[in-house]
This record gives structure tokens, sequence and C-alpha cells, in this order.
């Protein structure tokens, strides 16, 4: 369960598929993504935070009931993530009042297995700006507006 901690230089994934166990934090670092797959494994509560990065792929698959913190926002080509393939219900957290911009939205849960989509802040509103069709099945969302592009279900 490593945490990426990037202070100052640069780190560049080219195509390389990153798992992460721990938290990723930049501190004023650059990451270069490239076609890389940034995938969120841990088995407790993770926290992302990179409000100047663009991203390629983001997988979530953490199962646990603390899931992943978006704790700032970004902008990534894609986001999966896949409760039904996981074998249990999963939990995404976002940033209230932060916007995230994504471009191919993946959400798959099955019966017992739902994706849960929470704000940080309960009552406080955090935004999906979709650039993309995206697809949703077995999705439970709270507090969020989101904007532009379709959702097939």
């Amino acid at each position: 369960n490593s945490t990426m901690t990037l202070t100052s230089a640069t780190l560049n994934t080219g195509s390389n598929a990153v798992s992460i166990g721990g938290n990723w934090i930049n501190n004023g670092g650059t990451f270069i993504p490239n076609q890389s797959t940034i995938s969120f494994t841990g088995s407790s509560a993770q926290n992302f935070s990179d409000p100047a990065s663009t991203f390629n792929m983001f997988v979530d698959s953490n199962a646990s009931s603390g899931g992943v913190t978006f704790t700032s926002s970004f902008t990534a080509n894609s986001l999966t993530i896949d409760g039904a393939v996981l074998g249990s219900a999963t939990t995404a957290y976002f940033n209230a009042q932060s916007t995230f911009t994504i471009t191919n939205l993946t959400l798959t849960g099955a019966s017992g297995k739902t994706v849960w989509l929470r704000s940080t802040n309960n009552g406080v509103w955090w935004f999906l700006n979709n650039q993309g069709t995206n697809n949703a099945s077995f999705v439970d969302v709270a507090d969020s507006n989101a904007m532009q592009g379709s959702l097939s279900s």
C-alpha cells in the first residue's frame, strides 16, 4: 500500500500501468500521463490530490468502505469503476465544489455491488463535466451536478 508523492520532479509514465495501493499526492511536480492507466487498488481508504495534471485513464478498484477520495479537481480521458468485477460495492468521493472533467465515464455495478458516487461534504455539490457518451448501471449518485455529454444505462 505505497503512496506516490510528487514534489518537484517530472514523472513520465509512458504507456505503463501504474497501480497505487496508497495515496497519490502531487505537491508541485509535473506528471506526463501519455497513454498510462492509474489504478487505485488499495484495501483501505485512498486519497488522490493532483490539481494540476491531466490524466489518460483512472481505474478505481478499491472496494473498501472508505473508497477513493478525489480531493482536487482533475481532467481525465477516462474513469472506470467496475463494482461488478470487484465482487462488492465500491464508493468514490469527489471534493465538494470541485469540477471533474471526464471524457469517457464507465460506472458498472451489479445487484448488491452498487457503485456509489458521493460528495466529500453531504449536501454540497461536486461538479461532473462530461465530455462524451458514458455508461452506467447500478449506480447511486448524491450531491452531483453533471453537465454536457450523454448518459446511457
